[in-house]
């Protein structure tokens, strides 16, 4: 099985998606503002390091793998 750069590129967005909708749904409100885990960051905060998060790839690319295992 091989997979084209379409669906290596899909994959790769959908777990950065996921990655940022699970931070999201477990934000939580205090005076106005979202924060995330214990406080220590705003929902902003923490969604802009997810961007950045050099292990987003490495994920996508062990589902890849698992993929073509199959």
């Amino acid at each position: 099985m091989e997979l084209n750069d379409a669906i290596r590129a899909s994959i790769s967005k959908a777990v950065r998606e996921g990655i940022e909708e699970g931070i999201t749904r477990y934000a939580w409100w205090k005076d106005g503002q979202q924060f995330v885990g214990t406080g220590t960051y705003s929902l902003a905060v923490a969604l802009r390091a997810a961007q950045d998060d050099p292990t987003i790839p490495h994920i996508a690319q062990r589902i890849i793998d698992d993929l073509l295992k199959q």
